[in-house]
């Protein structure tokens, strides 16, 4: 991946129902310390989209990372808390009441939707995509024809 190091982070499992997740942080945190002299990428698929962003908000070295990459991302966790999803990662109420922005961060982003994606998959990030734009930062949004992104 050339000079940038892409790490894919995994979907929320926090049982306390806190909004972050100290392990991913401390990620975050170690691919910084890790690579002093690179420019690093960080990303995730579905709620790991969520978690990448709330991860790279909180961490000190979040001007290391110039490009976030959203695969089909849920920003809003609430829709999935009685679907088969959420009960197979064990989502709590506690860990759907906060909706993820990109708001204080600015790296590039590129949001990656599968045009077979449900619905509300792809209103979710075209809302977040639009929410960035309107803010005048770098983005891309690409929707993979005839796809959905875990078949990818």
């Amino acid at each position: 991946l050339g000079s940038n190091l892409f790490r894919v982070l995994s979907p929320p499992s926090n049982p306390t129902g806190a909004e972050f997740d100290p392990d991913e942080d401390r990620k975050l945190l170690q691919s910084a310390k890790r690579w002093p002299w690179k420019r690093l990428s960080v990303g995730g698929h579905s709620a790991g989209a969520h978690l990448a962003i709330s991860a790279l908000k909180r961490t000190m070295d979040a001007h290391r990372y110039e490009k976030i990459v959203l695969f089909s991302g849920i920003y809003d966790l609430h829709p999935l808390l009685d679907t088969y999803i959420g009960k197979a990662i064990n989502l709590a109420e506690a860990e759907t009441l906060s909706i993820t922005s990109l708001d204080e961060i600015s790296v590039e982003l590129l949001a990656i939707v599968g045009a077979d994606e449900s619905p509300k998959f792809k209103e979710q990030s075209q809302h977040i995509v639009e929410n960035y734009v309107s803010k005048g930062y770098p983005m891309t949004m690409s929707d993979c024809y005839k796809a959905k992104i875990i078949s990818l």
